[in-house]
């Protein structure tokens, strides 16, 4: 009995003493995270199309943070932070007023025009000294995050943040953690400094430094999202487990097969295994990407699980784009960068109070951060939304998503003007998402002849959302006619686009001179889609469209 009692205290006294010693570090975390809050909430310096969220308070951090060198912190650190900012750098550079009219500028702030015209040379300065000095990373996710908010409001579509938010967000938040540990020891006597505890923490198995620790809370917030994407997945199925074995994922190949996104689509030697492949083996896919989901919470404990379980997720991203399109490849960057952070840490140990703290972090991150939900079910009832060109002798041709550059996106995920009705659908059309996708429990068991309820139709010009299918092409048209060469072609394929139009499918819109064009046809097509051959195949229940004059 003594020496257990003995035993529970040495036990105590260790954990005691791991949890004091962690305390900087965890409150330099939480901090940062309050710090970060207090820019994304009252000040509103997230997502604003005013450029005087992003130069103040990018420059301000800039400055505090300028004399904290980034070689001086963790490998582990350095290798997230010149990773994603590098990478956000370009994304923002190359995806950024290349996209945009000149007529952007229209009732704008004479700040905010200023950097319509010059923000590209702030970035570029701030996007090398970020290299070497942490604070100057403020500024280039904050250029990011204004620049997607000033296309979003030229363009009225509220363009898609899953494939970047949560990755800036967390770097925003990594490198406000940072100036709390820089400035810390200087409010709190006896406080351990950032760049002492880093020599520090080497030479300890059971310590992590103050950068060590901002990186895993970094890892932690990231990896919530697949957690919390497996927890959609159960919450739409009834019983919970209808996902896992029911949906087929070959459902949503088709859709992207028809809307001409697949990759594999010059390529039909692959397609059709691949589509054989998720037609038969769509469940052990299912419990591969749903338990490797749940599992992220697990694997926060160990650096070589949590190690394994990144690698896992970007081939699962690799897959999605071959069978799809759908290209994170932002996410797929990210996970490389932490697969190599971790593999520099996989000699430290990580303790219990250590993995619980990082847990907390983990789990209320949802609460602060920009968490996405992915889960949806895979239906062969899908609605296909796009837009085609017809030129001044009547020719008519199928606009790839590319040919939108900056609202891309938006028409690849077919949510271009799709107005709500009953069902959250185009009146008269299936109420599906993205490539046939659906959250209801009941339309997925209706979807299996091909049988969704659709609302009586209503022509196109009677719903009011659809302006935004005029807006864009308003916007758009006129900005690609001041780009076209002397025969009226430009390539929209270069761009950093998340869904990619395969670019081999639209050769004959490709040589078109734009300037020919007379009006742009958005049309609305409900399919029923099924597997013939190894290729899908089509049958357009009913079809709506609206005329869109340039001319």
């Amino acid at each position: 009995m003594i020496g257990l009692v003995l035993k529970l205290s040495a036990t105590f006294v260790t954990w005691y003493q791991q949890t004091i010693r962690q305390l900087p570090q965890a409150a330099a975390v939480l901090l940062g995270i309050a710090l970060f809050w207090v820019m994304k909430e009252p000040l509103g310096a997230l997502q604003n199309p005013d450029y005087t969220y992003a130069l103040v308070p990018g420059a301000l951090i800039a400055l505090l943070g300028f004399n904290i060198s980034v070689s001086k912190l963790s490998v582990s650190y350095r290798i997230i932070y010149r990773v994603m900012i590098g990478m956000l750098f370009f994304y923002s550079f190359t995806a950024g007023f290349s996209a945009l009219p000149e007529v952007l500028n229209a009732g704008r702030n004479e700040l905010t025009q200023w950097g319509i015209s010059n923000a590209h040379i702030v970035l570029i300065v701030a996007g090398i000294l970020a290299f070497w000095r942490v604070g100057f990373g403020a500024y280039v996710v904050l250029h990011t995050m204004w620049e997607k908010a000033l296309m979003s409001d030229v363009l009225q579509t509220g363009i898609q943040t899953t494939d970047y938010l949560n990755l800036a967000q967390g770097i925003l938040f990594m490198v406000l953690a940072t100036l709390v540990a820089q400035y810390l020891p200087y409010i709190i006597r006896n406080m351990p400094k950032l760049v002492a505890d880093e020599d520090r923490a080497t030479r300890e198995r059971d310590y992590l430094s103050y950068s060590q620790t901002i990186m895993m809370a970094m890892f932690a917030i990231h990896f919530v999202n697949y957690f919390t994407s497996g927890v959609m997945k159960i919450r739409l199925s009834n019983p919970w487990w209808e996902w896992l074995i029911t949906n087929d994922t070959s459902a949503i190949m088709m859709a992207a097969d028809l809307a001409h996104l697949n990759p594999l689509l010059t390529f039909p030697w692959l397609l059709a295994p691949l589509y054989w492949l998720m037609e038969n083996g769509f469940v052990v896919f299912n419990v591969l990407v749903l338990g490797g989901q749940l599992l992220s919470i697990v694997a926060l404990r160990n650096f070589r699980a949590a190690l394994v379980l990144t690698i896992f997720f970007d081939l699962m991203h690799t897959m999605i784009f071959f069978a799809t399109g759908i290209f994170f490849w932002k996410w797929i960057l990210a996970n490389l960068a932490f697969v190599t952070a971790l593999s520099a840490m996989t000699h430290k140990r990580l303790t219990w109070p250590a993995y619980g703290f990082f847990l907390a972090i983990f789990l209320g991150a949802k609460f602060v951060f920009h968490v996405v939900w992915l889960g949806w079910f895979d239906t062969h009832s899908s609605v296909d939304i796009h837009f085609e060109a017809v030129t001044e002798t009547g020719e008519v041709y199928r606009v790839p998503s590319n040919y939108f550059l900056g609202g891309s996106v938006q028409v690849s995920q077919q949510r271009m003007g799709r107005p709500a009705g009953q069902y959250g659908s185009i009146a008269g059309h299936f109420p599906t998402m993205t490539l046939g996708s659906v959250y209801n429990t009941a339309f997925h068991h209706l979807d299996d002849k091909c049988g969704l309820p659709r609302q009586k139709p209503i022509p196109l010009t009677d719903q009011p959302n659809v302006r935004k299918a005029n807006h864009i092409v308003s916007v758009i048209h006129p900005y690609i006619l001041s780009q076209v060469d002397e025969n009226g072609r430009l390539n929209y394929d270069l761009y950093p686009h998340h869904i990619w139009s395969n670019v081999f499918m639209f050769d004959d819109f490709k040589q078109l001179d734009k300037r020919t064009i007379s009006y742009y046809r958005y049309v609305v097509e409900s399919v029923c889609t099924k597997l013939k051959e190894g290729r899908a195949e089509r049958n357009v229940v009913y079809r709506s469209t609206l005329d869109i004059p340039v001319k």
